[in-house]
Formats: structure tokens, sequence, C-alpha cells
């Protein structure tokens, strides 16, 4: 028999195969043989110790399988074997019922339901619904003529007045707003036409401080004054009057000054002028107004072409009409100014050596000027410049699909950080020293 050995010499492993003499063979399995018959032993003694103890201890689910292997060893002769498992069943069922008195199954709480009643100070509350609760009792109404008593009181209905509960318009007595009547704007037409021979073709309001822009035509001038349904404007820098004349061939009309809405309370009343030149037969209308810059590139003397508008009035002159009048007012707004205008402006502009500009103006009810964080706000939302009119005009025009040219003059910048209080004389003042300008414009404006 060779051995084979394995031993390290230097780096590396070198196995050789050694004879071994038959003696030590011999020794060699028998040591081999008796290792595994020790190992033998203790593997079934091992076995054998478990079995007992199993047997010993009293199982619960194991007991009747360890009883059937017994039971099977024995003789046939012997029927009392048997009797052991039999006796040991009731322990089965004693075991069952144990856990069951130890463990008892948990009931199920009851739902509870509950509901709203009425209380006799007309209150509700949430009450708990037992099978044997009583009824609540009914509290009686005091009548109205007593103050006091359980239960609310009943309504007087002669003290509320009859047409609230019959849900009937109670007609009132109040006079009707100035300019707010079709009748009232005819009668402006049909004066205005006695003392114009000439229709306009082209209508033009001026803000405030704008007046010297009327002074292009002046063949004709007529105070607000004079003309029925005209509300006379009181704000400083706009005078009130209207000039006609030709310029350039057409046919123009110049108001010079208009009725904010912060004097009149009424966008009937402060439409009134605009509606009337519609009513003339004008074809295109030009807006102008002094306006705060809210863009930070805006300064004071910029003239900014109205490329679209934010109407922060809270109101509007299609309110309150009938919404089956023509035409509708039912509104598209989303092109309300001029676009062939908006084209031609950058080249307007430098013909009058002006710096072009176009922007977004917000449109405020008025008469306050706006707060640090509206002014953040406003400039949040795009808008570039402010003001407190030219809106409500705009839509007017709208409206009918006359073109509409807005113009705002920068009369001063509108930054939260600035020192000096702002007042309405100030904004008059900057647009009489920059009206010069506007003229130059809208000459400009009128030949193309």
């Amino acid at each position: 028999m060779k051995e084979r050995r394995t031993y390290l010499k230097g780096n590396k492993h070198k196995v050789t195969d050694k004879e071994l003499p038959e003696s030590e063979v011999s020794d060699r399995i028998a040591t081999r043989r008796a290792k595994r018959e020790a190992q033998r032993s203790t593997v079934r003694s091992a076995a054998l110790r478990r079995k007992t103890d199993e047997e010993s201890a009293p199982s619960k689910k194991k007991a009747p399988a360890a009883k059937k292997k017994k039971s099977a060893k024995l003789s046939m002769a012997k029927p009392s074997a048997k009797k052991p498992t039999a006796a040991k069943k009731p322990a089965k069922k004693k075991t069952a019922t144990a856990k069951s008195k130890a463990r008892p199954a948990k009931a199920k709480k009851p739902t509870e339901e509950y509901e709203l009643r009425s209380q006799p100070d007309g209150t509700l509350r949430r009450v708990k619904i037992e099978d044997k609760a009583s009824k609540p009792k009914i509290t009686r109404r005091r009548s109205s003529g007593k103050d006091t008593g359980p239960g609310p009181a009943i309504v007087d209905l002669a003290s509320v007045g009859a047409g609230l509960w019959n849900r009937e318009r109670v007609e009132t007595t109040e006079p009707e707003i100035a300019g707010s009547m079709p009748g009232e704007v005819d009668d402006s037409v049909k004066f205005l036409k006695r003392k114009i021979a000439k229709k306009p073709k082209v209508a033009v309001i001026l803000g405030s401080g704008h007046s010297e822009v009327a002074e292009l035509v002046d063949e004709k001038r007529i105070e607000f004054s004079d003309i029925p349904g005209f509300s006379v404007p009181k704000a400083s820098g706009h005078p009130g009057y209207i000039s006609f004349g030709s310029f350039e061939g057409t046919s123009v009309l110049f108001s010079a000054g208009r009725s904010h809405y912060y004097e009149t309370g009424s966008m009937k009343e402060t439409g009134h002028a605009v509606r009337t030149f519609l009513a003339m037969g004008v074809e295109r209308l030009i807006l102008t107004t002094s306006a705060g810059a809210i863009n930070p590139s805006y300064k004071e003397g910029n003239i900014m072409f109205v490329e679209d508008h934010i109407n922060l009035m809270g109101d509007n002159p299609l309110f309150g009409l009938d919404p089956q009048a023509e035409p509708s007012i039912f509104l598209d707004v989303s092109n309300v100014y001029d676009k062939k205008t908006l084209e031609l402006s950058d080249r307007i502009c430098r013909r009058a050596r002006l710096r072009p500009q176009s922007g977004v103006l917000a449109a405020v009810r008025g008469p306050v000027y706006e707060t640090p964080a509206e002014l953040n706000w406003l400039k949040s939302i795009g808008a570039d410049a402010v003001c407190m009119s030219l809106v409500p005009e705009a839509l007017e025009a709208a409206r009918y699909g006359v073109p509409v040219t807005g113009i705002a003059v920068i009369t001063n910048a509108v930054s939260p950080k600035r020192k000096k209080p702002l007042s309405h004389q100030d904004v008059a003042t900057a647009g009489e020293r920059y009206a010069a300008r506007l003229k130059r414009l809208i000459s400009y404006l009128l030949a193309t």
C-alpha cells in the first residue's frame, strides 16, 4: 500500500508516494473501524434517549402517533394494550376545554350610533341613540310679541317686509345715474351734431396734463358743461372741453380731460363720453393717460404704447347691461389694442425722436396710490406701468369693434423706496411738462 504525503519544501509543495508494510496497514484499518463503531453507538444512544424522553413526557399532539407505534409492536393476543389509548382520549377534551377557558373569545363592541337633535335654543346637539331612549320633548316657539321664553321667536312678517318673503323685487325711488340711459346718449349726440357739421373719424381722449395736444385742431371748442349728460371733471389737469377740426385731411375730435371712476363712482357715467363719440360714428380711438412706472427700465418722460392691460378696478362698463343686448356684452378682450399701430410704433417713435416703448398697463380704482407691497405684487404679475383710467374707455370701444390705441406717459417712478410723498398735482405737472412730446407723437400717429 502506498501513502501519499505532501510537505513544504521552500516555496513549493512536494508530493511523495511511500510504501507501507502490511502490519501497519492492518492496524490503521482496525483503528478506523473502531472509530466508526464508536460513532454509531453514540448516535444510537442519543436517539434512544430522545425517544424515551418523548414517551415519558405528556405530549399534546404526538401522543396518539406514539401509542399507535407501540401498539403495532405488541402482539394481537394482547387487547389490553389498546385500553390506555382509549383512556387518554378524554384527556384531549380536557386540554381543549382548558384552552377555551384560558383564552375566551373577544366579544365585538356594538357600534354606537349618533344623531343630531335640535335644542331649545335653536342649536343642534350630537346625541347617542339608545334602544330605550325617550323622545325629545317638543318646545313651543314663543310668539313674536314676547321677549322671553323657550325656543326661538316666530318671525314677524310685517316687520321684515312681505317683499323679502315673497321674493319680489322692491321698487326704489332712487334717481338714475347721469349718463346711464340711452336717451341721454342720444341727447348728447344730437347736441354735438348741431355744433359739428362733419362726422369725426378719430377721437382722442387726453389724460392728466395733456390738454396741450388738443391744440392740434382748434376749429370748434365746446365745454363739457354745455353738453347734455356730460359730467364736468374736477381733478386738476382736466379742463373739460371738446376741440374739433381737421388734421392732415382727417376730421379729429379731442377731449381735453375725462371723468374718472373715483370721481363719479359709476362706470356708466365714466363711459358716457366715449359712448357718445362712438355713437357719432368714430372709426378710431386714441386714449392717453399719465402713469407711474413699475418697470425699472422706464424713466420719467418715457412714452409707452399699451400692448395689454390688467383691470384691477373691480368693475367694468359692461357690468349690469342686458345679456341679450347687441353688441354682446360677452366680449373677447384678447386683442383690445390695435395690432397694426403696435407694429408701426417703433417707426412712429423714431420719427418723433422718442425712445420706443411698449408694455402692459395696470388700471386701479384710485384715488389712493399704491403701497410698496402692492407695487411689488404688480411687478410680479407682469405690469410695466399703473394708472387710474383708460381701461373703461378701451372696453367700450372694443365692444363696438373700434380699433383702440393706448398711450401712457410716464410721469413718475413708483418705487417702494421713494422718499418724497406723491401727489396728483405732481402727476399733472409732469404731464404738462411732457405734453409737447406726446403732441409730437400723436401728430405722426394721425398722419399714418
